[in-house]
């Protein structure tokens, strides 16, 4: 998408500081049973990682959050390309869309565009890495529908989406549709709630995210597989690069067995 670099800059960076002004401070070293590795434990899996690349089993799409132009899909996008092998990776923002259909029409067309799938229902299959409201519009996207294609989703990995609704949501921002439609209590959200996907979602937090609210951060009936942040991180934000978390994705889109063990700890008490 051709974007308004500045405006959409000063979006974001406003989002930059209310996510650091939400996540309070002080340490929050809180260790998750189902989820055994340290931060420099997995940084050194990440380095192993890029002297032995793997071929991609699919193409990856990679996907931005609210009014990001760009910087989840582009660090999700650089992890990757350190440790496989190919170019089938597709990084895509949503920062100029106003609601859930004109996004999921972008990321369909975009995926068309570089991935061309002769089924008129579907596109190729891939699978989906999405920081925060990129996994909602990855879930829309692929319901069935009459009027176009659905984006064919394998595996999605989401890192900080209100699958539940944003505790932040539209009652608090209402910028556009797509906030009001992230409310806890909108009927997106409850529509969403009732979608049984043929794939499996694998959700990631990291502790304290009060922009999307830790407990929203995974499907109805699902946990999170979470983890502790340090006191000076914004963890909604701070969540796409998390060395654990890439690790583990990383680990899982090179058939590799991941850190995360079933079945996931459930979330600690909101600190």
């Amino acid at each position: 998408m051709k974007l308004s670099i500045m405006p959409m800059r000063l979006a974001y960076c406003s989002s930059l500081l209310l996510a650091a002004a939400l996540s309070g401070c002080g340490t929050t070293k809180v260790h998750n049973p189902s989820f055994p590795v340290t931060r420099g434990e997995a940084k050194a899996v990440r380095k192993a990682m890029a002297q032995q690349v793997k071929t991609l089993q699919r193409p990856v799409v990679v996907l931005s959050g609210f009014l990001d132009p760009g910087v989840a899909a582009e660090a999700f996008r650089t992890s990757l390309n350190d440790v496989v092998d190919g170019e089938r990776i597709i990084a895509i923002s949503f920062a100029t869309e106003r609601n859930f259909d004109s996004a999921r029409d972008t990321l369909i067309a975009e995926v068309e565009a570089a991935l061309p799938s002769s089924n008129p229902r579907e596109t190729v299959e891939v699978d989906v890495i999405a920081h925060s409201m990129g996994g909602l519009i990855a879930r829309y996207a692929s319901l069935p529908r009459s009027d176009g294609k659905r984006l064919r989703i394998a595996r999605l990995f989401t890192t900080a989406t209100p699958h539940r609704g944003a505790a932040m949501g539209g009652g608090l921002l209402p910028i556009n549709a797509l906030a009001v439609n992230m409310d806890k209590h909108s009927e997106f959200i409850a529509m969403m709630a009732k979608v049984n996907h043929a794939y499996p979602i694998v959700p990631y937090v990291m502790l304290g995210d009060r922009v999307v609210g830790q407990e929203n951060s995974a499907p109805q009936g699902q946990h999170p597989w979470w983890v502790d942040r340090r006191w000076y991180q914004a963890p909604h934000l701070a969540v796409t690069g998390d060395h654990r978390i890439l690790a583990d994705i990383l680990r899982r889109l090179r058939g590799e067995q991941p850190f995360t063990i079933e079945p996931p700890t459930p979330l600690p008490v909101q600190e």
